[in-house]
């Protein structure tokens, strides 16, 4: 999640001085969504038709797939009607479905910024997003965005390309050539590294341990020098690898180190990655994700955020595409992805993620961090993903009537098990990214008392949810995360921006949306009661840094 940091003095530092491109060396120290296909091998992209000389031969083995298009899951797609790219380099990729995409990439037009906001603003109106964006995001980006000119665009596009060459050109596997690629099937990868993040990432590891008896193996990757020796004692009881990311350092003046995320998925022993950020605390043993069906469909799964893109954000440009009013932003807490998924294309994503973070001084300021880079670099490729359908709640505590959300909760994937299609998915993760920010509470399992959400549960994807706000505040020297209901707008309004009615009921109307609370040891009939005080058990504490 990228908050919107309220005033005084959580105020973010931006400026942070460039990054050397990481090398990708390390140590150890110890709702449904089609997928889309193509009916014949000769099928090329709209634009590619006489470019064959670029992106070379297209001839397809009976093994390779060669997804088309677009998917639903990134729909709606690049600009019509505008002219095309026309790229004169060729492209040194041995792969020819991955040379495809990224010739697609190069080919898709390029707006100026006026043009492109006069078109987004249509599916995206700024009445809506202006509320749904983080605040500080658009004051504090605007600008920046407008001033990504058309041969900005075009450079961001080509240094993708020629980051994967690069890589491939040095031996590096840019597409996964199987299921399975690595050399263990599937795990969990964290990151920490300083005493507080350690701690956290301790606590949640005991918990898969100790109190769900999780058999994953765990890969914990941190910065040289970070961890203590006894830290290296405690995870090693864990029975959890130890990795160094040799070559990368930490960003001096940062308010948070994001950019080592996408390169220790990449880096680990795993093709299957569970990727959990220090703060996330499981809710069950989650070993069962890697075979739920809607995961398998892409090798990718991610969990929503708290804000929405705005049609000015020039990442529409850099990427050819249309701002998508049913989206969230991704909260990268949390996502299930395998290395081979895609016909082992979610690989290259991953290497363009990693590119982008390693890149964070330009790509940092259209995504608020390392959280979108990971959505982006599917969109660069048209690769197809899954979003979690059930959108995210906030858990926190009531004082003097008024409730502090100190944790996200992020749903399953599917409804469970023996149950109606119907039934919502249940609680999955605790994302507490805000119990770290918050004066010591006590006793500290208060931090988990009250959960707030909208109701009903309509799909993530629903307009009508857009009423929902969530928003951040200070309190008590600390931060809390509560959840509004924004008026509804005038019937004129209304029409304006929405052409029919959404099959959820009238868009941004409301009717029936409300905003409830409960209290969390009786949720699904307690079956979490427990999950508070066994996280005070093994070591969870409010506060921190």
């Amino acid at each position: 999640m990228s908050l919107p940091l309220p005033r005084g003095r959580y105020r973010l530092l931006l400026a942070v001085p460039l990054l050397l491109l990481a090398l990708y060396i390390f140590s150890p120290s110890s709702t449904s969504f089609r997928p889309f296909g193509i009916s014949s091998p000769y099928w090329l992209p709209q634009g590619l038709e006489g470019h064959e000389d670029l992106i070379g031969p297209v001839d397809i083995e009976d093994d390779t797939d060669l997804s088309s298009g677009i998917p639903v899951a990134d729909a709606p797609t690049s600009p019509q009607g505008w002219e095309q790219e026309r790229p004169t380099v060729p492209i040194e990729i041995s792969h020819p479905g991955l040379r495809v995409r990224l010739h697609a990439l190069l080919t898709r037009p390029v707006l100026p910024a006026d043009a492109a906001l006069a078109h987004n603003a249509r599916s995206c109106p700024l009445a809506v997003h202006d509320k749904l964006v983080n605040p500080d995001q658009l004051k504090g980006q605007r600008e920046f965005w407008a001033g990504v000119s058309e041969d900005d665009v075009r450079s961001r596009r080509e240094g993708i390309v020629r980051w994967l060459e690069g890589l491939e050109k040095g031996g590096v596997d840019v597409v996964a050539p199987e299921l399975g690629y690595g050399e263990q099937r599937r795990g969990i990868v964290i990151t920490a590294g300083n005493k507080d993040t350690l701690q956290r990432a301790i606590t949640s590891i005991k918990l898969l341990r100790g109190y769900y008896m999780s058999p994953l193996p765990i890969e914990l990757f941190s910065f040289p020098g970070e961890l203590p020796t006894q830290g290296l004692a405690e995870l090693q009881a864990l029975r959890v690898t130890h990795r160094v990311l040799t070559n990368q350092q930490k960003v001096p003046g940062a308010w948070k180190n994001f950019h080592i995320k996408a390169l220790a998925v990449l880096l680990s022993e795993f093709d299957e990655v569970l990727y959990l950020d220090s703060d996330v605390l499981c809710l069950r043993e989650p070993s069962y994700l890697f075979e739920d069906e809607t995961f398998k469909k892409t090798g990718a799964a991610f969990w929503t955020d708290i804000n929405k893109d705005h049609p000015e954000n020039a990442i529409w440009r850099l990427l050819g595409r249309t701002c998508d009013p049913t989206e969230w932003e991704v909260d990268s807490g949390a996502f299930l992805i395998s290395k081979s998924g895609n016909g082992g294309l979610n690989l290259a994503a991953l290497h363009i993620a990693a590119h982008m973070q390693a890149e964070h001084e330009f790509w940092f300021r259209l995504s608020g961090g390392d959280k979108d880079t990971f959505r982006y670099a599917f969109w660069a490729l048209g690769l197809e993903y899954v979003s979690a359908p059930r959108w995210m709640s906030i858990l926190g505590y009531e004082d003097n009537g008024k409730f502090c959300g100190l944790s996200m909760v992020h749903y399953d994937l599917s409804h469970p098990p023996n149950t109606l299609p119907s039934t919502p998915p249940s609680p999955l993760f605790v994302h507490a990214n805000l119990v770290k920010h918050s004066p010591p509470l006590s006793p500290a399992q208060k931090a988990f008392q009250t959960l707030k959400r909208p109701s009903p549960d309509y799909p993530a994807s629903a307009p009508i949810l857009d009423r929902a706000h969530y928003f951040v505040y200070s309190s008590r020297g600390g931060m809390c995360l509560d959840l509004e209901l924004l008026p509804a707008p005038s019937p004129v309004e209304a029409a304006q921006d929405w052409e029919e009615e959404d099959e959820y009921g009238p868009p941004l109307e409301g009717k029936g949306l409300e905003i409830v609370t409960e209290q969390w040891a009786r949720v699904e009939d307690g079956v979490y009661a427990e999950f508070p005080g066994v996280w005070v058990d093994e070591g969870g504490k409010v506060g921190g840094w």
